[in-house]
């Protein structure tokens, strides 16, 4: 449980003690020595003075009696002045965080009560700040209020006994009461010689805060109430058992049903990818066809030149003395035929190339085709999978749907759902 419990206690300059300190054991201390070796005095003037901060002689004293002042165990070295304090430290289980609180008194020879000072200081005494100044000295109030700041000091026992209550019980004005009587009732001398179990009881009664009428009414009606809740229990087993089966069946359903539209995705993706493929290969194709193409325009360019050229020599050479030899004329005539026979073999070549162009480009553009069909159902596919996701509250985005690693996070997100419906259940 985290909550505070005391470590150390201390008291300096009273009775017979100079600066005595007190460890506790897990929240318990255990004081023993002979008689008059000071046990009840620690306890007269530890608990539940450094608690109330409450100097009646009655309460003081154990046995009830009004011989014990807290005067004389300041002054029980016979001396005209005196300054002491009692202190209590305690510390937060789970944090470890420590706070001290305490009264100092100064008591006077012809004053009849000693006047007192209260504080509630984090920290530790003899770690974080001191008691004593440095010539071994109880400090006053004034140096104790330099040594931990005035905020920490109370003035009265009602704003101090607030103060603690605030600090670390947090209980309430009353309920803090009966805490600081409870402690009384325990510290009774002999409680447990000749014990009698009634009178202890009543004495424990004393003690504890009786049990409110409502709440005594409230649990009769709890009582009342008891067949009703059986019979709620009874309908949530069976509902539950019901939401078992459902469970059961509707987890094989949605498995299914995931692998399935996962598989069609996949089976889009795979033939997507396919055709993008082929759409590459095709336009390698074209840009081929058409370097070739271009090759056959130039070689069909350079044909037209060589048939232009041979075309004016002919002319030259009829407007030359040299036409008349039937022979040369007959071997130019040749010539030009071949030349004329390449420069159609090259318009051939040239038509065949754009042919095969144009039907490259025919294949393009239809591939390209195909491949818009195939994105497109592949982001209707996508959408169907987020929406069948949606509707089965599993976590789905976008960037889900990308082709690697889809079906290790389809499972994941199967997987991911399933707990989340079997953590409801068990709630």
């Amino acid at each position: 449980m985290n909550r505070f419990q005391p470590t150390r206690a201390g008291i300096i300059n009273m009775w017979d003690y100079r600066d005595e300190e007190f460890c506790f054991a897990g929240g318990w201390l255990v004081l023993r020595g002979p008689n008059g070796s000071g046990k009840t005095k620690a306890l007269e003037v530890l608990f539940p003075f450094v608690l109330d901060g409450r100097i009646d002689p009655k309460r003081l004293n154990p046995f009830a009696a009004e011989d014990r002042t807290m005067k004389s165990n300041l002054l029980f070295r016979g001396g005209e002045n005196a300054v002491g304090y009692v202190w209590l430290e305690l510390r937060h289980r789970g944090t470890g965080e420590a706070v001290t609180i305490g009264v100092g008194l100064h008591a006077q020879k012809h004053r009849d009560a000693p006047v007192r000072w209260h504080f509630v200081a984090d920290g530790r005494v003899g770690e974080d700040f001191s008691l004593i100044t440095g010539d071994d000295r109880p400090m006053t109030r004034r140096q104790l209020a330099e040594e931990i700041g005035e905020p920490s000091l109370h003035a009265s026992p009602t704003d101090y006994r607030a103060a603690i209550d605030q600090r670390l019980f947090g209980l309430g004005r009353e309920r803090y009461e009966q805490l600081l009587t409870l402690i009384l009732t325990l510290r009774r001398p002999q409680l447990a010689k000749n014990l009698d179990p009634a009178k202890l009881s009543d004495t424990l009664t004393d003690g504890l805060r009786p049990v409110d009428d409502d709440l005594i009414a409230e649990a009769a009606r709890s009582f009342d109430d008891m067949e009703a809740v059986a019979i709620t229990l009874e309908g949530l087993t069976a509902a539950d058992e019901a939401t078992r089966t459902f469970l059961a069946s509707y987890t094989t359903y949605l498995r299914t049903h995931a692998r399935s539209a996962a598989d069609a995705l996949t089976r889009r993706r795979e033939t997507s990818a396919q055709r993008r493929t082929e759409l590459a290969s095709d336009i390698t194709a074209l840009a081929s066809a058409e370097t070739e193409q271009a090759q056959a325009q130039a070689r069909w360019q350079e044909a037209e030149n060589a048939l232009a050229g041979l075309r004016a020599r002919c002319d030259q050479l009829k407007s030359s003395s040299a036409y008349k030899a039937v022979e040369q004329l007959a071997d130019l005539e040749r010539l030009v035929r071949t030349n004329e026979q390449t420069a159609a073999d090259a318009a051939a070549e040239l038509a065949r190339r754009s042919a095969a162009t144009a039907r490259g480009r025919a294949d393009l553009e239809q591939a390209a085709a195909v491949l818009a069909d195939l994105e497109s159902a592949v982001s209707r596919t996508a959408a169907e999978l987020a929406d069948h996701a949606a509707a089965a509250g599993i976590g789905w985005q976008t960037a889900d749907a990308e082709a690697d690693g889809f079906t290790e996070r389809a499972g994941a997100r199967v997987t991911a759902r399933l707990e989340a419906v079997r953590a409801i259940r068990a709630a």
